[in-house]
């Protein structure tokens, strides 16, 4: 056995200490031909500059046949094999394999023209033997599957493949099945330009043994009968066939790979780009097919027919033409798999159109501005259509339907987003989806569509939209991005990766990495979902915010969760106020140290806290927030149901040694229901910090000070409320100037009056009302009510000029008097009924008031004591206003 291995390995280096190289036109080789005639396996032979008017043939050998420099295009340009003067004309191909050549014998590095194609007995499926001209420039058979790779292939010509034509083994001639065998040929880095695959050729068989039968078929390349053709990094360009694949067409148990090719500007009469046929399932992966043309039975870019069933993946499908079928056309029962493809703006028919018993998978894409023809501009299904649509962007495609369906089909259809299609969205048998099965209709916010640029804005409602339920097949997306980087998957062929530089255009997975990687004046987006980390801003004075902080919906679905580990957001390097933080959930925080299990802010830094949502934090101090020696601005956030643990303080918040001079403001917050030891909702010690307009509401502490637990400390225009009304529930050691305490507590411009909440109180997690108590949360609407005392009742010489909004975004001071607690009450003249909505109500009084002349009147908009079309132009510019509390 060891013997048999050395003889072996002896004669393989024989042979390759024996391999040669040959020049053409020199060492007495006058053409191509000749060096190939004298070569032995291993050889190569290097073809000069110039023009072989030539027909070749590699006689079954495994060498190289390449130009000079097949890297150099200008080389490979003046490198010409041109067989258009063939000994035999029955045999007119330029380039000939059929000795069972394998991938060892290549062909590299030449401009290959005037072929016109051989001879060859064809077993068609169904349809007997034929007679076929087959291979203008190249024909390969009796199971060649050599290396064809950085050629030009330009003007030749045949009845079956203009630019190349590889038949496998078929097997049973009379009666072909998928032969046991299959070869793989690669055709790699070539350009295929104005090849053609014709009916009327011109020439005759050699005999009449067969009927001829030229179906003008694969204008640039032909794979039949067992071919897993490799077909990468081609141009193929302007080629034509009659019938079926002006770039390729691949039939009869042909699968292979098509891969990172551009195929443009190609016409047939069906598949312009691409025609799979007769139980073909190659994978078409990450291809540019563009600006192809069919004729009416369909397929622009691809056309998938007759139990095939390819993987088409991460495609960009644009500008093809057909009425049946732009984009893609899948008929006669069969069944591909079509993911995370961006199909947009096909002319003339649908992005999809499913056919014939066909059931597709069309999974992951974006489907989107292509123009309708009869039917549907998005996805057409018809004659007993039932494919799986799920997770696709089906949108602003014109004249026809997003989804169309006939009386005959039954689609399957999840998680897509439906919206903006011209004739609607679903139609005319398939009633609304919208809201069923995950399916939703929004704008999907692309980046920019006029460029080409479908990718999923930061923004987009499509994000974590998709099927909550997805296994992770495929793994990757369009652009080969990680699939679910959020909570869930993305609808549409785009992953949008969760946390966005804006101002450097970087993307990331973690917040973490973000901050790390910015500078001084960044902004950082991150989209909604749960990121288990905890952060630390490392002195980046960089604006953190969700995509809209002032969406309390896209607040509380945007969350960072410290996972109990420790403070979940912390500050420490000196950042100043232009360092924000705005539009989280902050959330199960644990303070490793004895403060901040929420936020911790110390050492001389002074963010930005803002518009955040802070609960179910722990920490000995500050479970919420904690400041110390800081200068924080700490701004309409609510604070709540945070927990001090072990003889703790500050249960909302703990404000430590921040004095007068470093400037921290807390204001516009609701801090509510969090618990302590004492200090319920604030613990604030050796600190002058301004204390303005918030609401401090049902915190809990066993020992004293609910509300606020200071050492002498003055807080002003807040509601301290549902403490108990204990001298020392709401405050203990503090006082309090025109504020709304519970407890009457004494000072100038102070008030007791229920300060009439729209809805408040105590829930478990189940909702169930229920008291104050450690089983407990406490939730509600905290804005306040027509009725509230509170209203205009605050020292507006305690609001400085950068607090001139309240939680809501609405100006301050909107009457006489800044209004006590977080929120200023703000109406609009057009909400007549005083609902917080401008709507069909308030239109009735317009309406009863409509030409009606008083000084009195509720709808005098226009304040000229007469009610007319100035008034309902007034009117109109309200329409659907929506206060805050409007529910």
């Amino acid at each position: 056995m060891k013997r048999g291995l050395l003889i072996a390995v002896l004669v393989l280096c024989w042979k390759q200490v024996l391999a040669q190289t040959l020049y053409v036109p020199a060492d007495g080789y006058t053409s191509i031909q000749s060096a190939i005639n004298d070569a032995n396996d291993g050889d190569i032979i290097i073809v000069a500059e110039g023009t072989y008017r030539e027909n070749i043939n590699f006689l079954g050998k495994a060498v190289t046949v390449r130009s000079a420099d097949p890297n150099d295009p200008n080389v490979v340009a003046v490198t010409i094999i041109n067989g258009n003067e063939p000994d035999d004309p029955n045999y007119g191909s330029t380039v000939i394999f059929n000795s069972g050549e394998d991938i060892n014998s290549v062909l590299s590095g030449f401009t290959i023209t005037g072929g016109t194609g051989s001879w060859l007995p064809i077993a068609w499926r169904y349809n007997g033997r034929f007679w076929n001209r087959c291979g203008g420039a190249v024909l390969c058979y009796n199971m060649s599957a050599p290396t064809i790779s950085k050629n030009v292939f330009i003007n030749n010509s045949a009845g079956q493949g203009g630019g190349i034509y590889i038949y496998g083994d078929p097997v049973d001639p009379n009666d072909p099945s998928n032969p046991p065998i299959h070869i793989s040929p690669a055709i790699t880095d070539n350009i295929f330009i104005d090849n053609s695959a014709i009916k009327e050729h011109g020439f005759v068989p050699p005999d009449s043994n067969y009927p001829a039968n030229d179906h003008g078929d694969g204008g640039a390349i032909v794979g039949f009968q067992g071919c897993d053709a490799i077909i990468t990094g081609n141009l193929i360009q302007s080629n034509h066939a009659a019938s079926y694949g002006g770039g390729i067409h691949l039939r009869q148990w042909s699968n292979g790979l098509i891969e990172n090719n551009h195929i443009i500007s190609n016409y047939s009469s069906l598949g312009g780009g691409i025609h799979i046929t007769y139980n073909s399932s190659p994978t078409v992966r990450n291809n540019t097919i563009e600006r192809n043309t069919a004729g009416y039975f369909g397929g622009g870019g691809i056309y998938a027919y007759a139990w095939s069933n390819p993987t088409i993946e991460q495609n960009v499908i644009t500008g093809n033409d057909s009425v049946n079928g732009a984009g893609i056309a899948v008929y006669f029962s069969s069944e591909p798999v079509i993911r995370n493809n961006l199909i947009f703006k096909n002319k003339n028919g649908a992005g999809i159109r499913v056919r014939g018993g066909s059931a597709p998978q069309i999974i992951h894409n974006t489907i989107a501005g292509n123009s309708a023809g009869a039917s549907s501009g998005g996805i057409d299904c018809t004659e007993n259509a039932t494919p799986t649509i799920e997770n696709n962007i089906i949108t602003t495609n014109g004249d026809g339907y997003g989804i169309y369906v006939d009386d005959k089909s039954f689609p399957v259809m999840r998680y897509n987003n439906v919206w903006a299609n011209e004739a609607g969205n679903y139609g005319p048998e398939m009633t609304d989806q919208t809201g069923i099965n995950g399916n939703i209709s929004v704008p999907a916010e692309f980046i920019d569509p006029d460029s080409n640029d479908y990718h999923l804005n930061y923004a987009s409602e499509c994000i974590n939209a998709g099927d909550p339920n997805f296994t992770g097949e495929p793994p990757t997306d369009y652009d080969n991005d990680l699939r679910v980087m959020g909570d869930f998957i993305d609808i549409g062929a785009d992953e949008t990766w969760p946390v966005w530089n804006t101002t450097t255009g970087d993307k990331y997975t973690l917040i973490q990495q973000a901050i790390n990687d910015a500078n001084d004046g960044d902004r950082i987006v991150v989209t909604p979902g749960t990121y288990y980390e905890n952060l630390t801003f490392n002195g980046n004075n960089v604006k953190l915010q969700s995509i809209d902080p002032n969406d309390w919906d896209i607040v509380e679905k945007t969350i960072i969760d410290g996972n109990n580990a420790d403070t979940v957001v912390l500050f420490e390097s000196g950042e100043d106020t232009n360092c924000i933080l705005e539009g989280f959930t902050i959330t199960n925080g644990q303070a490793s140290t004895d403060y901040g299990g929420g936020v911790r802010i110390r050492n001389n830094s002074g963010p930005t806290i803002r518009n955040n949502l802070i609960t179910s934090n722990t920490a000995k101090k500050g479970a919420g927030i904690c400041l110390y020696h800081s200068f924080a601005r700490v701004l309409n956030n609510r604070v709540v149901n945070n927990t001090s643990t072990e003889f703790g303080q500050g249960g909302g918040m703990m404000i430590i040694d921040c004095s007068e001079d470093t400037n921290a403001i807390i204001a516009n917050n609701i801090i509510l229901g969090n618990s302590t030891l004492y200090g319920g909702g604030i613990r604030i010690q050796n600190s002058t910090a301004l204390i303005v307009n918030n609401v401090i509401a049902y915190n809990r502490a066993s020992w004293k000070g609910k509300g606020i637990y200071a050492n002498g400390h003055m807080v002003e225009n807040c509601i301290l409320w549902g403490h108990g009304g204990g001298a020392d529930d709401d405050l203990y050691q503090c006082t309090a100037s025109y504020s709304c305490t519970e407890s009457n507590s004494p000072g100038a411009g102070n008030i007791s009056a229920d300060p009439c909440f729209i809805n408040h109180g105590y829930w478990d997690d189940a909702g169930t009302p229920g008291t104050l108590d450690d089983d407990f949360f406490v939730y509600g609407d905290y804005h306040i009510r027509p009725s509230s005392p509170c209203i205009d009742a605050g020292d507006n010489n305690s609001v400085p000029a950068s607090l001139n909004i309240d939680i809501d975004g609405e100006v301050r001071i909107f009457s006489s008097s800044v209004d006590i607690g977080a929120d200023e009450f703000v109406t609009n003249p057009a909400d007549i009924n005083m609902d917080w909505i401008v709507d069909y109500l308030d239109i009735a009084t317009l309406a009863d008031e409509w030409l009606q002349s008083d000084s009195e009147l509720q709808t005098d908009f226009y304040q000229d004591n007469f009610i007319d079309f100035a008034d309902f132009a007034v009117f109109a510019q309200q329409w659907l206003w929506e206060g805050p509390c409007y529910k």
